[in-house]
């Protein structure tokens, strides 16, 4: 294949695909999605009617009349269901948690990658410990950072606090398995 051909068939295909996106961006206000609604509960009071058949005797069959006011074979004995009894039952309250797993009291460093010494720096042979709090959001980004031991060198200090603040990745403080900001505190020895 020619790089004249490669190039039409790339093009063809681009051209496919947007006209595709574009239809389907025309006809995406008219779809309608259809879900199956759930059926209802109904609490339906019923009244309970019970029968109890009389026992039947047996005796020879004759032909007798039977007074007017006599009894069917079966009594129908109507009974309401008794309301429920209306009780207070007293719930123990369950202490909330005061930690999840997972839970953690402070951010964590996750990765730290080198720390760029500049060349400078290592011309003049300069060398020194430096000490931040870093403050880190819900993300695990280091947000703002404060230098509580310097190295003496302003340059050493920029190239450190740079790397944290643009290269560092941290697990962010979490309480009650929801992340939140905090502060942690990271240090660098120069030599």
């Amino acid at each position: 294949m020619r790089h004249s051909d490669i190039l039409i068939r790339l093009t063809a295909f681009g051209l496919s695909a947007g006209f595709h996106l574009l239809l389907l961006a025309l006809a995406w206000p008219n779809m309608k999605v259809h879900f199956k609604s759930q059926p209802k509960e109904y609490y339906i009071p019923i009244k309970m009617q019970m029968t109890q058949e009389k026992p039947q005797r047996e005796t020879p069959q004759r032909k007798t009349r039977e007074p007017q006011n006599a009894h069917p074979k079966n009594e129908v004995i109507q009974k309401e269901r008794p309301p429920f009894p209306k009780k207070t039952i007293a719930l123990k309250e369950t202490p909330s948690p005061t930690r999840l797993a997972g839970d953690r009291d402070f951010p964590e460093l996750k990765e730290a990658p080198a720390v760029v010494y500049p060349k400078y720096a290592i011309n003049y042979n300069w060398k020194g410990k430096i000490v931040v709090d870093v403050t880190v959001d819900a993300f695990g980004k280091a947000v703002s950072y404060n230098v509580v031991e310097s190295t003496g060198y302003t340059l050493l200090d920029e190239a450190f606090t740079r790397t944290v603040s643009e290269w560092y990745q941290f697990e962010p403080k979490r309480i009650l398995g929801k992340n939140v900001s905090g502060q942690i505190r990271v240090s660098y020895v120069f030599e």
